[in-house]
């Protein structure tokens, strides 16, 4: 098996060292927030008599249920090159009636996601009770990869005021001289973490422009975007507590990454008191 990623000390703010304290932004331009565990394959999650125990538990917070097909991408190395097979899985999304908050489970995943996020301790708090449903009644035993991701959309005055919300050096083409002429400019780094591995989106979309439309839907007017991943790989024990520990962490690094990337000007004009 393989061990679960070691620890880098001594890095740079904000890929080491202890995160800000967090500023709640009343006003907070989220576009969707997601957290992951990938798991080995769960045969019987397919099976909807072995789930229906899991709605139970959920059913009080996310009532609304919906079966879907996904796709289940596997590799085999052939004397040709690699051979990519396709096949289709049965996935089970739980969502609240307000539409905003969802779980997502397949054989080899669960997935939280929301477009009404309010501040961390909640969402840890929610993704815990779905990590305990699904450790008590599908026994994965340990998590291949621990992810969470935060996708922030500007757009409107905090777009005419981009100079001001985010810091200088990640500009580039989006300074006022150039901005008006620029229809589309991503930048992307891929970073190692003191505690997980870190990738970093940012930069202009146009109208109804996105590089993700599963988690970043078209709007009809320009943005500015920040798409923050950060995860951990390798073996960790399937313990509900210790992962929702290890999720916060991991939410931690990425607001540190966020706090480096944007002013304090940023967290006043969606409401909060840095």
């Amino acid at each position: 098996m393989k061990p679960m990623e070691p620890v880098i000390h001594n890095l740079p703010t904000p890929l080491g060292g202890p995160p800000p304290s967090e500023v709640l932004l009343v006003r907070a331009p989220l576009a969707r927030v997601l957290a992951q565990v990938k798991f080995p394959y769960v045969l019987f999650i397919e099976d909807k008599a072995h789930v229906a125990p899991f709605q139970a538990d959920l059913r009080a917070e996310y009532p609304v249920f919906r079966q879907d097909e996904g796709r289940a991408f596997h590799i085999e190395m052939a004397p040709n090159g690699p051979n990519v097979q396709a096949n289709a899985v049965t996935v089970w999304r739980f969502t609240d009636v307000s539409g905003g908050w969802t779980v997502t489970l397949s054989p080899d995943a669960v997935t939280l996601e929301t477009r009404q996020y309010d501040q961390r301790s909640d969402f840890i708090a929610r993704f815990s009770r779905v990590l305990d449903a699904v450790e008590r009644h599908f026994e994965p035993g340990v998590g291949e990869r621990l992810g969470i991701r935060y996708v922030t959309r500007v757009v409107g005055d905090g777009y005419e005021r981009l100079h001001e919300i985010v810091q200088p050096n990640l500009m580039g083409v989006a300074i006022p001289p150039l901005r008006e002429y620029v229809t589309h400019a991503i930048s992307e780094a891929s970073m190692s973490a003191e505690d997980s591995a870190v990738i970093a989106r940012w930069g202009m979309l146009p109208p109804q422009g996105t590089f993700d439309p599963v988690v970043l839907e078209p709007v009809g007017e320009p943005s500015w975007v920040l798409d923050i991943d950060v995860s951990t790989a390798g073996y960790h024990p399937f313990d509900a507590q210790d992962m929702a520990d290890r999720f916060n962490m991991l939410a931690e690094r990425a607001y540190s990454v966020f706090r480096y990337m944007v002013t304090d000007e940023f967290l006043t004009l969606y409401g909060g008191q840095p």
